[in-house]
C-alpha cells in the first residue's frame, strides 16, 4: 500500500514537478484508504478503487490542467479495470487510459477492451495513452496481444523489461501505448 509523503519515490517526483500527470495501477486501495493519506499539494487524485484481492487504479493530475474523468470511455468487465483522463492540452483534446489487466483474465476480454476505449476515444482526439499493467509480456515475438495494437495503430514505447521477478528472463508487462509516439520526450 502506498502513503506518500516528501520522502518517498512518488512523493518526490510530485512535489518536485517532474510531472503532470502520474498513473498508477494495481494500487491494491479500497475505500477503506481514505482520500487525505495520499494528499499532494497542486495535484488532483482520481481513484477507481479495487473490487477483488488486487488490482485498483489511480492518477494525480496537476491542479491547473483542465481535465474530466471519462467514464463512459472506461472499460470495466470481463476482469478488465480502467479509467479514461481527458485532458485539453492547448485547445487539443488527449486522452490518457490507466489499465490493469490481471494474469488470471483470458487475453481475449484485454483485446477487447483495448479496441474498445482505443476506437471510441479516437473518434474524439488524435492521440491516445494506454498506461499500465497488462500481465502480457511484449518481449515475446508471437504475441497475441500485437495484432490487437496494429489493428488500433498503437505501438509500446517502453522497450525493456518492466518486471524482474526472474532475474534470468525479465518480462514487459508495463506499457505505455500510444498512436502519437513523438509526442513524448526522448522518443525518436
Amino acid at each position: 500500500v502506498l502513503f506518500f509523503s516528501r520522502s518517498n519515490t512518488v512523493g518526490h517526483i510530485l512535489q518536485n514537478g517532474f510531472v503532470d500527470i502520474f498513473a498508477m495501477s494495481e494500487t491494491k486501495l479500497d475505500s477503506s484508504f481514505p482520500l487525505s493519506k495520499f494528499f499532494m499539494p497542486n495535484y488532483t487524485l482520481h481513484r477507481h478503487n479495487r473490487s477483488r484481492h488486487g488490482g485498483g487504479l489511480c492518477f494525480y493530475v496537476r491542479s491547473h490542467l483542465p481535465h474530466t474523468i471519462c467514464k463512459n470511455y472506461s472499460f470495466n468487465d470481463d476482469g478488465i479495470e480502467s479509467m479514461a483522463l481527458e485532458v485539453i492540452v492547448n485547445k487539443e483534446k488527449l486522452f490518457f487510459i490507466n489499465i490493469y489487466r490481471p494474469p488470471n483474465v483470458a487475453l481475449q476480454h484485454l483485446k477487447h477492451a483495448i479496441n474498445f476505449m482505443s476506437q471510441r476515444c479516437l473518434l474524439e482526439s488524435r492521440t491516445v495513452f494506454i498506461i499500465g499493467d497488462i500481465n502480457v509480456n511484449l518481449m515475446q515475438k508471437n504475441n497475441l496481444i500485437r495484432d490487437t495494437l496494429d489493428t488500433n495503430g498503437l505501438i509500446n514505447v517502453v522497450k525493456g523489461p518492466t518486471c524482474f521477478k526472474s532475474i534470468i528472463a525479465p518480462t514487459l508487462l508495463d506499457v505505455i501505448l500510444t498512436n502519437s509516439p513523438r509526442r513524448l520526450a526522448g522518443h525518436l
